[in-house]
């Protein structure tokens, strides 16, 4: 898993408290998707964000990687809410 999350690291900057959260083989065994997650600063937070005291988010990043020739084929963001039962 160490390709995708190099791939994430370089896209994003090094993201801070990066963190695999999910691993899964489709069922043709063609591709190996893998999910990443990492605290995203806010930029420009909103007035309810400042008074709550939020000063970042999670983003999950799923990474969807050629499982014969190890190449990243795509990055999409992830939720649980569109996640895909097993």
């Amino acid at each position: 898993m160490q390709i995708a999350r190099d791939f994430v690291a370089d896209v994003s900057g090094d993201p801070e408290n990066l963190q695999l959260e999910e691993v899964a083989l489709s069922q043709d065994k063609s591709k190996i998707e893998v999910v990443y997650s990492f605290n995203k600063k806010l930029v420009n937070p909103n007035s309810l964000q400042k008074a709550l005291g939020l000063e970042g988010l999670r983003s999950f990043k799923k990474v969807v990687i050629d499982s014969s020739s190890e190449e990243v084929l795509g990055m999409y963001n992830w939720s649980y809410e569109t996640r895909q039962a097993a």
